[in-house]
């Protein structure tokens, strides 16, 4: 009875997690970095403590693992190891795909996760405008939203248009 307890709130709090990270992606690597770990975390906890819903293999899972492993191989070869070895856990990055997958499985839940990914990325879109516009809105001053660099903010707001497009 207390593995059941444990496992349910386990399971919930992987799920506020879940919806914390979606909540976190448009804005900037912190919150998103915490919001990651802390999601795959619970998630992990959550599969093993309740034992009836298992971990959900995606293809992405080799090439995952493939990626992992040669960004470690290129740090031990690298010219400067110890500067590189950081740069490996941004293959992590893609284990959000059977995260996702796992949460996905709860429709409900999956269709609040997107429905607060769009509610925060257009409230991340209006503080980057307010904040371009606060700055003159006139070239050479560009659109930085708080990511604090332009070129990351594009890439935000076009992968979020075009998962927005699809959805709706």
């Amino acid at each position: 009875m207390i593995r059941y307890r444990a496992g349910e709130t386990l399971g919930r709090a992987a799920s506020v997690a879940f919806l914390l990270l979606a909540a976190a992606l448009p804005w900037s690597v912190a919150p998103i970095s915490i919001a990651l770990v802390a999601t795959a975390a619970l998630t992990l906890a959550a599969c093993l403590v309740i034992g009836g819903r298992r971990w959900v293999r995606t293809p992405l899972d080799l090439p995952t693992l493939g990626w992992i492993a040669a960004l470690a191989l290129s740090a031990a070869f690298a010219h400067d190891p110890h500067a590189s070895w950081p740069r490996v856990t941004k293959g992590f990055l893609l284990l959000l795909v059977p995260v996702a997958a796992y949460h996905a499985l709860n429709e409900r839940l999956a269709r609040r996760w997107v429905a607060i990914l769009f509610v925060s990325a257009a409230a991340a879109a209006l503080y980057a405008l307010a904040r371009f516009v606060a700055k003159g809105a006139a070239f050479p001053s560009r659109v930085v939203g708080a990511v604090g660099h332009p070129l990351t903010y594009g890439g935000q707001a076009m992968l979020l248009a075009v998962l927005a497009t699809a959805v709706f």
